[in-house]
């Protein structure tokens, strides 16, 4: 039986990333009549925009200013994420794992300041007991430190953790850790090559269930 369960948030919890993607296609088809291809803004799913901005910037032979991109695209994004009921799954999951003592927490690339409002709005918050953000830039995922962090808090062992990632940078964080990881894909990610050895594959975080 795992002690701990730890929940990556955008794109597990919250289908956050899809609206990224609807938010992005929306910005750059006002600014230059650019249709952003999927494939293309995949490459940024799970890290930072900088690559993304760079390529976009030379197919498009312009310099984008990243700080305007941000301001906007992330406007763009809270209309749209507004709303946003929690993925198949996470009630249930939630549920499950307070009946077992299992402690659940949160680690992710994206500040408290976005995370929060969400968990509070959907009323969930309380069920989080821990949630670990990058202090710095060197500590995002695919860095392992942010785990490592989780395990010393707790003074737990790899063992005892199950994490649940769905994109690729987020595998290698927690593999990098010695953790043992569930990808659980979302609409994005189900079209992303994963070169890191995971423990389970599922679609839905109901199916983690059974892996408890």
């Amino acid at each position: 039986m795992k002690k701990y369960l730890i929940f990556d948030f955008d794109g597990l919890i919250l289908d956050t990333e899809y609206a990224w993607y609807l938010a992005y296609k929306q910005w750059f088809m006002e600014y230059y009549q650019f249709e952003l291809d999927l494939n293309l803004f995949i490459s940024c799913v799970g890290t930072t925009n900088h690559k993304f901005l760079e390529e976009c910037s030379r197919l498009l032979e312009v310099n984008i200013d990243p700080k305007q991109f941000k301001e906007e695209t992330n406007r763009i994004l809270f209309d749209l994420c507004s709303t946003l009921s929690p993925m198949d799954g996470v009630y249930e999951l939630l549920n499950y794992a307070k009946s077992k003592s299992i402690v659940c927490s949160i680690v992710s690339n994206s500040p408290k300041s976005w995370s929060i409002p969400h968990l509070i709005r959907n009323e969930i918050l309380d069920k989080f007991d821990l949630i670990i953000t990058p202090l710095i830039r060197d500590e995002m995922k695919p860095s392992s430190l942010m785990y490592k962090k989780l395990m010393r808090f707790y003074d737990s062992k790899p063992e005892e953790i199950l994490v649940l990632e769905d994109s690729p940078s987020g595998l290698k964080s927690a593999v990098k850790a010695g953790l043992d990881v569930a990808i659980i894909e979302n609409r994005l990610t189900k079209y992303m090559v994963f070169e890191d050895e995971m423990k389970y594959k599922f679609k839905s975080l109901k199916e983690v269930i059974k892996a408890l």
